[in-house]
């Protein structure tokens, strides 16, 4: 009763859409056990491909435009989907897409909150000291939701820099 999904970019789409995109079970999957998170910690991720001039499928008999929507975890966003906490660098591209995620969600009445790193890039938690000031938050985020209990333990670097909650 504890799946916490979390990743970064593409790793952060694959984790968002474990609880929000329907009909990716395999024939003869269980049913009775779900797969659903608990909640989901999310790094920089894609989540709305419909507005991305990019072609991202080459599977010639797929019309792109109709995958992009079906692999669209904020399209399907609905009053069950779990808490999530999401990072991004303010110079991301996908940034505008964790805030159109989060807006939605709140619509809803779910809970997702959204950091913002000033200054910083696609990728930026993969670096000191943003590894640590995430891994913090999202710890702390955890923690609020009783997945983990007690203060963080993970010593913060001298004068690390803040996240901006949006």
């Amino acid at each position: 009763n504890k799946i916490i999904a979390a990743g970064g970019s593409a790793g952060g789409h694959l984790a968002a859409a474990t609880a929000t995109l329907e009909d990716f079970d395999a024939p003869g999957d269980d049913a009775k056990v779900s797969c659903q998170p608990c909640a989901l910690v999310l790094f920089n991720p894609v989540l709305n491909f419909t507005g991305m001039k990019e072609r991202m499928f080459f599977n010639d008999d797929v019309e792109n435009d109709e995958m992009k929507k079906k692999l669209s975890p904020t399209l399907y966003l609905t009053k069950n989907t779990p808490p999530a906490i999401l990072f991004y660098g303010a110079e991301d591209k996908f940034l505008s897409q964790g805030e159109e995620y989060v807006a939605k969600a709140k619509e809803l009445g779910v809970r997702a909150e959204l950091y913002v790193a000033p200054k910083m890039s696609h990728g930026f938690f993969n670096r000191t000291p943003w590894t640590a000031v995430t891994t913090r938050a999202a710890d702390e985020f955890l923690e609020s939701l009783g997945y983990l209990q007690g203060e963080p333990t993970l010593k913060m670097p001298a004068n690390a820099p803040k996240l901006e909650k949006r």
